[in-house]
């Protein structure tokens, strides 16, 4: 757990921008697909983020200014990834918030450290049907950005769309 918060950590602190919403008039969405487990995985974004090569369990990695999404895939390890997850997150956080949780998909806020902005935070988890994975997607942002936020969209957006043969 603590590679992939060492891994979000990296992503978040890079650049600083605003942020528009995911179904604005003036920004177009493109759709983009990635592979995992035979798998054909679909996610999108406003047409003016940038997608970036994806790593080793790392297959998709994308950002604008300050917002980044990452999708990671990781074993199943316990019962319950999202709580060990959120765990996790509550203590590596110098500030933790949970804001919201839902199954599978939860909102947090968390400050990296005491001269950090705090970020909010939407994760998702899905299974990888078959196996003892699943994917974890997170998108961040500045926690004062306006209110016209991408990351609750794109990680609407982001699902299982066809098996390949």
């Amino acid at each position: 757990m603590t590679k992939y918060l060492a891994l979000l950590l990296g992503l978040i602190l890079v650049g600083c921008g605003g942020s528009d919403d995911l179904n604005s008039d003036t920004i177009p969405t493109v759709k983009h697909e990635f592979i995992v487990d035979k798998r054909n995985w679909q996610i999108t974004l406003p047409g003016d983020w940038e997608v970036l090569e994806p790593e080793n369990q790392v297959p998709f990695l994308a950002r604008k200014g300050s917002e980044n999404i990452a999708i990671l895939e990781r074993d199943i390890t316990n019962t319950d990834p999202a709580e060990q997850i959120i765990t996790s997150a509550e203590n590596q956080f110098f500030a933790y918030t949970l804001n919201n949780r839902s199954g599978n998909e939860w909102q947090f806020t968390g400050q990296p450290g005491p001269t950090n902005t705090p970020r909010t935070f939407w994760q998702k988890i899905i299974p990888i049907q078959n196996t003892r994975k699943f994917l974890l997607g997170s998108c961040s942002q500045i926690s004062d950005t306006p209110s016209g936020s991408s990351c609750a969209a794109i990680i609407n957006s982001w699902g299982d769309v066809t098996v390949e043969e």
